[in-house]
């Protein structure tokens, strides 16, 4: 079938297992089916105003669009080629694979839900507006691919055994109070290339875990009852506020220009963390600061590293216990340690104060 015009599909099944070539419009009323061995090259305009399953091969062409307005399920291969764009008004499931290539644009609109349980290769940009939500279900893979781009303003569900590795940039946007941007991480996130948050990550207790292997930054809110590490190239950012509950570990580097809580869990300091003279950091807990060449279970190589903590700003041990067997530098002018609690410096912790420290 070559259409230069427009189809309205109107009741009952369509099924095709051959070619589609659309240069037209086709309007999709009742139920289409791209069955096995059906391939659809889109060249001007789809709209999908009930149900769409996809069995073989829909390519999305350049300039071209794909707009759900009801339930499209993709159990095979949707190629969004470069310029082309689909958007998704309600639901959308991935059940095979999802490849946006480099400049293809798929948009998650407001209200809508896309949800995959297979994999998403992306090469070019996601969208996820307001309102919205991705499902990244059970051992299901979501691949942001170098120099692609996801922009996160609605909701992000990353479910237990499930991975969400970002090669390129993931921004996880600012709202309002009830509309920011929010990742609810039950599984893994792996960043290897740039991650900013300006809305909220939730790291959840059991598999909840976020891998930072280059630069994360956090100008808003990180709360976490799972596990965060920090790599040893890695640098992370706080700009505003991270609450830990269960276990932050640093191999790399920390730098805390706001506040860190660390209420309930274990923060351990395997290399470098930096609390700036407006940086404050309060511990109720366990945090620990290693000695030179540390081991760790994460078999990453420390050797010849000393962990330092480089406070120019406020630490407080209000109510856990600090055991420092590397170096702690209390700085000059602004630099000020408040012990109310445990403070263990071991034979080979060095603690050097050079400004304000209440006991």
């Amino acid at each position: 079938i070559t259409n230069s015009g427009t189809i309205n599909h109107k009741v009952n099944l369509f099924t095709s297992k051959g070619l589609i070539t659309n240069n037209g419009t086709i309007n999709n009323y009742a139920t289409m089916k791209n069955d096995v061995y059906g391939i659809v090259n889109n060249n001007s305009n789809i709209v999908n105003n009930s149900n769409f399953n996809n069995s073989h091969i829909i390519n999305n062409k350049a300039s071209s669009f794909i707009n759900n307005r009801n339930t499209f399920t993709n159990d095979k291969t949707v190629n969004i080629e470069a310029t082309s764009t689909i958007n998704n008004y309600s639901s959308f499931t991935n059940n095979d694979l999802l490849n946006i290539i480099a400049n293809g644009v798929y948009v998650n609109k407001s209200q809508s839900t896309t949800t995959n349980t297979k994999i998403i290769d992306n090469f070019g940009l996601i969208t996820i507006e307001d309102s919205s939500t991705l499902h990244l279900n059970a051992t299901s893979d979501l691949n942001n691919k170098a120099n692609a781009n996801i922009n996160n303003n609605g909701t992000i569900n990353s479910k237990k055994t499930s991975t969400f590795i970002n090669d390129g940039t993931f921004t996880n946007k600012s709202g309002n109070e009830t509309m920011r941007g929010l990742v609810n991480i039950y599984g893994l996130v792996k960043n290897n290339n740039i991650v900013s948050n300006s809305g909220k990550f939730d790291i959840k207790a059991d598999q909840g875990l976020f891998e930072n292997y280059l630069n994360l930054t956090n100008d808003s809110i990180i709360i976490s009852a799972g596990t965060i590490k920090n790599f040893k190239v890695a640098t992370t950012t706080n700009n505003h506020y991270i609450l830990n509950n269960n276990l932050i570990k640093n191999y790399g580097t920390m730098t805390n220009t706001k506040t860190i809580r660390n209420l309930s869990g274990t923060i351990e300091n395997y290399n470098s963390l930096n609390n700036t003279a407006s940086g404050s950091i309060t511990n109720k807990n366990v945090f620990i600061n290693k000695g030179l060449s540390p081991t760790n279970n994460d078999n990453v190589s420390m050797t010849g590293i000393l962990p330092t903590i480089e406070n120019t700003g406020n630490y407080i041990n209000e109510s856990g216990t600090l055991t420092n067997y590397g170096k702690i530098n209390n700085n000059l002018t602004t630099g000020t340690f408040t012990n109310a609690f445990t403070l263990i410096n071991e034979t080979t912790g060095v603690f050097n104060n050079h400004n304000s420290l209440t006991n």
